[in-house]
């Protein structure tokens, strides 16, 4: 979608769909973009040193007051919305225009997908939900103390080898 080149040959069938999504008229088609913002919801660079959240979406299409965010995913389906609720939110921080983001998990192996759509009224709910995680994180960050958790990363994904949910990737 980036980059204009061609798919790799276990993805091939999907080339129609990003043709069909690319020629979306009157659309700004972004992917792989990087959102940065302040603690008080301002867009700043991606690296900056006040930045309070990170985001990279995969695909966004803007078409008015409407936007599609799309993640890909390529693992084992599970359902949470968090993740795409979240680039909702930084989307109508930085594009006040926006009234809607509809958003939608591609699931590559299975070809499923799960959608979701949220409104810019939803937005304050959304940080008002988000605040307690990102902050705890930042605190991690800033003392340097990462409680261990587990996770699918455990499995030889996580760079943190004497924890007791770590074990070898199989296979």
């Amino acid at each position: 979608m980036r980059d204009g080149k061609k798919l790799p040959s276990d993805m091939i069938r999907l080339e129609p769909l990003c043709a069909k999504i690319l020629s979306v008229p009157n659309a700004e088609i972004t992917a792989e973009q990087k959102i940065a913002l302040t603690p008080n919801l301002k867009e700043t660079t991606y690296f900056a040193k006040n930045v309070w959240l990170r985001g990279v979406i995969d695909l966004s299409i803007i078409r008015g007051t409407t936007a599609r965010v799309i993640d890909y995913k390529t693992g084992k389906r599970k359902v949470d919305p968090t993740q795409l609720k979240l680039f909702a939110a930084m989307l109508f921080a930085i594009r006040p225009n926006l009234k809607r983001v509809k958003t939608s998990f591609w699931w590559l192996k299975t070809r499923e997908t799960d959608h979701d759509e949220f409104t810019v009224d939803e937005a304050p709910l959304i940080w008002q939900e988000m605040e307690p995680r990102v902050s705890r994180m930042h605190l991690a960050y800033e003392v340097d103390e990462w409680p261990k958790r587990q996770s699918g990363l455990c499995r030889g994904w996580c760079p943190v080898k004497d924890c007791e949910f770590w074990e070898p990737k199989h296979g």
